[in-house]
């Protein structure tokens, strides 16, 4: 096969084989680009660099072309392209430096700080080391160029990482093995080496940070260990710490669901609850808004707000269920806010048997949303259904197993 040659079209660049019927559809390739992009390719800044060839050979591709020949090495968008191994005089903040760089550029700075003159040496009065301390260790706070040549090569190996750009991706399409290791050899690369070398520590100290929540994969990212939650699901290791099942009330007994929140602690509370039958049907919904409250109280007072309310309807055996285990255990303990006492003496008085249990969000997110939907409601406002509310895409199924992931 004959050489390939490189190829710069303004801010574009191509491998070309120097066959010259190839090189002629290439051409025809560049000139339906210009003619339906609009784009015009300039003579001047595009170049040809060309191997090894006769002079003749080479004067028919640029025949065809119609650009001069460039020469290496040169600069393409910044980064230096030389021949063969990157050399102490062409590096740049993409390579990992040289010891002899950083030996020389250390060297020019102790100079400067001692004698004022970058090539003036001068017996230094204090270690180099400790002037590169923090203030409070006793140092001038300069960074040791080893440092910040290491810091620019881990930014590349996040990138490398997590790719957000062409470049990301062809690093990543060249250098991970079809096994999904990373490549030991450099294959021509002469920034690899850099990249590849902060790689474990850049893993080893990378964390997760929820934002929005947009860009997270519960199941295909990895959270507990190397392997994602869908690989793992069915392995004995899977790191579920329990499970709780949707259970039905007893025969004739009431169950009630609730939860309470505060947009800020305190904030506009709200509460949210719904009624289910020993069956599992659903008896009703309820949404309401509340005033200034802090978390513990909104989750106090729902417990209160529905057990006087099942009393109302002739319910007299409830079980309430709470994702709050400090209100339950309140309850429990006879030790709920002092506020709130006379209002939960008067709603027990009617009830002939109550039972009060917690139980998680996972368990219970379709009361989750209805106390969310409860905060857009002004203070007492409320909103109630017979079924299942229609804003609600999904419910609790009973006696269905729900995990909570830890």
């Amino acid at each position: 096969m004959a050489p390939s040659h490189l190829l710069f079209v303004d801010d574009i660049f191509i491998f070309a084989n120097s066959r010259t019927k190839e090189l002629k559809l290439l051409y025809k390739w560049l000139a339906l680009y210009q003619e339906t992009s609009g784009q015009v390719f300039s003579s001047e800044k595009s170049k040809l660099y060309l191997g090894a060839m006769t002079n003749v050979k080479k004067q028919k591709v640029k025949d065809i072309f119609g650009f001069d020949e460039g020469y290496l090495p040169t600069t393409y968008l910044g980064i230096p392209l030389v021949q063969g191994r990157v050399t102490k005089e062409v590096f740049m903040g993409i390579y990992k430096w040289p010891v002899s760089v950083i030996k020389e550029g250390e060297q020019i700075l102790r100079n400067f700080l001692w004698s004022g003159e970058p090539e003036s040496t001068k017996a230094c009065v204090v270690a180099w080391d400790k002037v590169c301390k923090p203030y409070k260790e006793g140092g001038i706070n300069l960074r040791r160029l080893k440092e910040i040549n290491q810091s620019l090569m881990m930014k590349l190996s996040w990138n490398f990482l997590n790719p957000k750009d062409e470049w990301a991706e062809f690093m990543r399409a060249k250098f991970i093995t079809k096994s999904g290791n990373f490549s030991t050899i450099t294959k021509g690369s002469s920034i690899w080496a850099g990249v590849r070398g902060p790689l474990e520590d850049v893993s080893a100290h990378s964390g997760w940070v929820i934002g929005d929540g947009k860009c997270i994969d519960l199941w295909h990212d990895n959270w507990y260990s190397p392997l994602s939650l869908k690989d793992i699901i069915n392995d004995d290791a899977i790191p579920w710490t329990d499970l709780n099942t949707k259970e039905l009330p007893n025969h004739g007994e009431i169950k009630i669901n609730i939860d309470g929140a505060a947009r800020g602690n305190p904030g506009k509370g709200s509460i949210g609850c719904i009624f289910r039958d020993s069956k599992g049907k659903i008896l009703g919904s309820f949404a309401q808004g509340l005033g200034l409250v802090s978390n513990y109280t909104a989750e106090c007072k729902v417990i209160i707000k529905w057990v006087d309310l099942v009393a109302s309807n002739g319910w007299l055996i409830a079980w309430v269920e709470s994702d709050s285990k400090a209100a339950v255990e309140a309850f429990h303990s006879d030790n709920i806010p002092w506020i709130l006492e006379a209002e939960w003496a008067n709603a027990k008085r009617s009830m002939q048997q109550i039972r009060i249990s917690a139980t998680w969000r996972e368990a219970s997110f379709s009361v989750d949303a209805l106390s969310k939907r409860g905060a857009y409601l002004l203070d007492g406002l409320c909103e109630f259904s017979l079924s299942g509310p229609e804003f609600l895409k999904r419910i609790e199924i009973p006696m269905q197993e729900y995990f909570r992931f830890c």
